[in-house]
């Protein structure tokens, strides 16, 4: 026998070759993205102008709160001024002599820690002719800002015991 070396040849099956399947990627056209960016700036715009009018609006909130402290501190101011007014000595005692009030002539006093009574109490007696009597009355102040820092005028008020005419004085006239 010989031998003979039988050699195999290889089996050719048909295999199938293997390959690396890529999914369609998901991709946006020019067109969505073009889309996608104007709605953002549109969106940014529209915040941007929303804040800006909201903030407009505070600042005219605030105009219109200052303007009310504004008034309201300077109706405090004459509302004070009058006040000081009409509890100054001179219009007291104005008062009180419509009243029918006359001065003491001799001041008594009372010490409270014992009741003393300091002093000879006499009756006072009313004069024969009063004098003419100085009566201050309170001014009005102009609320405007360019009038507010002007000094508040004084008027005053001559009253005549003898007659009802009411002489009026401005403040630089005395």
């Amino acid at each position: 026998m010989s031998a003979v070396l039988a050699v195999e040849e290889p089996r050719r099956f048909a295999i199938p070759r293997l390959r690396v399947i890529v999914s369609p990627a998901l991709r946006m056209s020019n067109l969505a993205f073009a889309v996608l960016i104007g709605a953002i700036l549109v969106a940014g715009l529209l915040a941007s102008l929303l804040i800006n009018v909201l903030t407009t609006q505070g600042a005219f909130q605030e105009a219109a709160l200052t303007r009310q402290v504004n008034g309201i501190v300077a109706s405090q101011q004459a509302a004070q001024e009058t006040l000081q007014m009409l509890a100054s000595p001179g219009n007291l005692e104005a008062r009180a002599r419509a009243m029918g009030m006359v001065p003491a002539a001799t001041p008594v006093f009372l010490r409270l820690t014992d009741g003393k009574v300091i002093g000879v109490p006499e009756a006072a007696t009313p004069e024969v002719e009063p004098k003419a009597v100085l009566q201050l009355m309170p001014s009005t102040r102009a609320l405007g800002p360019e009038l507010q820092m002007a000094p508040a005028a004084v008027k005053a008020k001559v009253i005549a015991p003898t007659s009802d005419a009411a002489v009026e004085l401005p403040a630089g006239q005395q």
